[in-house]
């Protein structure tokens, strides 16, 4: 069976960001789980793209367009590892071992079409991420 258990964060309280959090986050480390039912309300997950805004130590943060299994009664977001690692191995040239990497939250689709290719600037960091409420992993058990 499959379960989401919460992953350590520390508190966001005071954000200093523009908007307010929204959507939860499960990572998702298995290649054979794609997510078909939600594991709250055990509705069935339908596809949508969102661009995650994912910060890569050592490079910095980066805008990806990614379509992911996603829950509109919970706002889940099911994010595959692998898949979202695989991608930004071929973004930054590094192997995909050797990064470290954390999905932040969402941005406005709009600013992200506009910034493609040129990825984010630092500066608008606090005024366009959408911070995720929380993230969760993926565990067996």
């Amino acid at each position: 069976m499959l379960y989401c258990n919460h992953v350590d964060q520390r508190s966001r309280r005071g954000s200093k960001f523009a908007h307010p959090r929204r959507y939860t986050c499960v990572l998702n480390p298995f290649l054979d789980y794609r997510a078909s039912k939600c594991p709250s309300c055990l509705r069935q997950t339908f596809e949508r793209k969102f661009a995650l805004f994912i910060h890569i130590e050592g490079t910095g943060p980066i805008i990806l367009g990614k379509t992911c299994k996603y829950c509109a009664r919970c706002e889940m977001i099911f994010v595959n590892q692998p898949d979202v690692a695989a991608e930004l191995g071929l973004v930054t040239g590094r192997p995909v071992e050797e990064l470290d990497w954390m999905v932040l939250g969402t941005v406005d689709k709009r600013y992200w079409k506009a910034r493609l290719g040129q990825g984010p600037a630092t500066a608008d960091t606090p005024a366009i991420l959408v911070p995720f409420k929380d993230t969760r992993r993926v565990a067996c058990g």
